[in-house]
């Protein structure tokens, strides 16, 4: 006889009912319930060669980096790795 088990971590359940509970204690709460696009900034293209050197990203991210510095509010940026190196960096201090 054969028996089959669906086993999952409730990890990320955890995390996220902690993130939604936590919601209304944070700064950037009211921009995160009622989002709005941000105009397209032009970005420099020295400043993108800049960043790809700094962070050593392709282009795309690089203008994904240099664009978030000019976003009011917050920026999403995806990619772990690309995360990592920019909040390692002295930008995330800033802000």
């Amino acid at each position: 006889m054969y028996s089959a088990a669906n086993n999952f971590s409730l990890s990320t359940l955890h995390r996220e009912y902690a993130a939604l509970m936590s919601l209304p204690y944070y700064d950037l709460a009211e921009p995160i319930l009622h989002p709005q696009l941000s105009k397209n900034s032009n970005v420099d293209p020295k400043e993108v060669q800049q960043t790809m050197l700094a962070y050593s990203v392709n282009e795309p991210q690089a203008v994904a980096i240099s664009s978030s510095l000019r976003t009011e509010g917050f920026a999403l940026i995806q990619g772990y790795e690309l995360l990592i190196q920019f909040f390692d960096s002295p930008f995330a201090h800033k802000y």
